[in-house]
């Protein structure tokens, strides 16, 4: 079953200065041709399109940090299917169980954070008001 995780939470994690991007916690956009308008500072983007060929790395790479946040433009479609495929491959994979990420879905995707956190340069990277503009709540 799919774990999701409130934007709320997600800014907690970036706002401590006790944590580190890519050590304690990870976030991957895996947006595709919508992959505009700006993006969370930090995370790594990895297209929907591409994401099964990138598992190995993931897995090498990041495969031992506490907490992933997967997400997409709505996190309905494109983020739970790329989570449940790392969930999967880590499961799959050498790393201990004890030592696996957590793997969740950024609830409403970017398209909520977006909207949420705009004004917010440490939440929001190379925000693109003409975009967001063609867009409605």
């Amino acid at each position: 079953m799919a774990e999701y995780i409130d934007g709320s939470e997600l800014v907690a994690l970036i706002r401590d200065e006790n944590k580190t991007p890519k050590k304690d916690y990870l976030v991957i956009d895996v947006r595709t041709s919508d992959h505009g308008g700006g993006h969370i500072p930090n995370g790594i983007h990895v297209p929907a399109t591409e994401f099964h060929g990138f598992l190995p790395y993931l897995v090498t790479n990041y495969g031992r940090v506490p907490l992933i946040v997967v997400h997409c433009s709505y996190s309905q479609v494109r983020g739970p299917k790329s989570a449940r495929m790392l969930k999967e491959a880590l499961e799959e994979s050498a790393v201990p169980a004890e030592q696996r990420a957590r793997v969740v879905i950024l609830r409403g995707g970017f398209f909520t954070w977006v909207h949420q956190y705009k004004e917010d340069r440490m939440l929001v990277q190379d925000y693109d008001h003409e975009y967001w503009e063609t867009f409605s709540d």
